[in-house]
């Protein structure tokens, strides 16, 4: 015999709010710097039925980039000094960091807070290259 079983397919629907917090920016060197930026995520269902309370995921998500505008520079050009027309690449080291924040009406997303003690709950490095085309 045979059993046949139909996936269920489940699709959530919601929005997401960004709010941008903090932002700066501040040389390191003459060829350099750094950025940052920490935004709140508010993720909610799109829609729900009316007078539902469904809770709201609420996280911090701080960006840290350091730019190295020396590393993209064309090699035919260097004799010349840094100009805007010889730089061809500009590397980048990307730190994403994500923060819970406390609930008012959440007793799980405040508990998850506590546990968390101010660490982040998920950190991701990126290497991005920005290349002038």
């Amino acid at each position: 015999s045979c059993a046949i079983f139909t996936p269920m397919i489940i699709i959530l629907r919601h929005s997401k709010d960004i709010l941008t917090i903090a932002r700066k920016a501040e040389t390191i060197s003459p060829t350099k710097f750094a950025c940052s930026e920490v935004v709140r995520q508010i993720v909610s269902p799109a829609s729900s039925r009316a007078g539902a309370s469904t809770p709201k995921l609420v996280k911090e998500i701080e960006t840290i980039s350091i730019y190295d505008v020396g590393n993209g520079i064309d090699d035919n050009n260097i004799a010349t000094g840094i100009g805007l027309g010889s730089i061809r690449q500009i590397p980048c080291r990307q730190r994403t960091a994500t923060y819970l924040v406390p609930s008012q009406t959440d007793p799980v997303a405040l508990k998850m807070w506590q546990m968390s003690r101010g660490r982040p709950v998920d950190v991701r490095y990126y290497d991005v290259v920005y290349t002038r085309v």
